[in-house]
């Protein structure tokens, strides 16, 4: 829940003290056993900053921070199903970015030009990058004999779209 070294989640969930004999095992150890006891006592409840509810349970503990990991930095961009990077925020969460680049091409101009960090804009820049290069090459590849039918099909139809 507090990302920080075991020092600092030590002095952080046990009232400001610091513990004697860092980096023995024992002392580790206990130290390590009375953070998780502040821990689960702290998050016990949900809160606006804390959703995430830890249950002295083993296997409930298990799975937390099981997160989605993030392609930003910021989390702004996550890897959703099959490990395509997805929108985590505002009107386009849970849209890959596939999508938004394909539907909504102004909304990476929109971020790039946003108060979003840098490496947010550097990641949908790569993306919209290698979005251009996906479409430069499909339009410079033959067409497939299934592409070629559907058209033919629609030309004799007497309709093209």
């Amino acid at each position: 829940m507090e990302p920080r070294n075991l020092r600092a989640a030590y002095r952080f969930y046990c009232g400001g003290k610091d513990f004697d004999n860092a980096h023995t095992a024992e002392a580790d150890t206990v130290a390590t056993y009375e953070v998780l006891k502040a821990q689960l006592d702290r998050y016990s409840e949900p809160s606006d900053d804390y959703p995430e509810v830890l249950r002295n349970d083993v296997e409930a503990l298990s799975h937390v921070g099981t997160r989605p990991k993030t392609v930003d930095f910021a989390g702004r961009l996550i890897y959703g199903e099959g490990g395509e990077p997805t929108i985590s925020f505002g009107k386009h969460k849970g849209k890959t970015a596939r999508e938004i680049w394909q539907t909504e091409p102004s909304y990476f101009g929109w971020i790039e030009g946003g108060d979003f960090t840098l490496d947010t804009k550097a990641q949908f820049a790569r993306l919209k990058h290698q979005f251009q290069e996906e479409r430069k090459a499909s339009l410079n590849r033959p067409a497939t004999d299934g592409e070629l039918k559907d058209l033919a099909a629609k030309f004799n139809e007497g309709r093209l779209f």
